[in-house]
């Protein structure tokens, strides 16, 4: 299990919101130029690799947590 922690970015003005959905979007699209996502009919934890996707998402400064329970 693993919890996303994001916070307002005083800098940009952008909200967490929009930088959780924002990243996420721009990082899968990105993905899929590349060829890194499987194509056909899929849930996204199959579709793409999931630590790829959280190395991502911590380069941009999102916080990502892994627990055990």
């Amino acid at each position: 299990m693993f919890d996303l922690i994001d916070y307002h970015d005083d800098s940009t003005g952008i909200t967490a919101m929009e930088r959780t959905t924002g990243f996420s979007l721009s990082i899968t699209g990105q993905m899929q130029a590349r060829g890194d996502v499987r194509s056909g009919v899929l849930t996204p934890d199959i579709a793409i690799d999931p630590a790829t996707y959280m190395d991502e998402l911590r380069k941009r400064k999102v916080d990502i947590r892994e627990r055990t329970a």
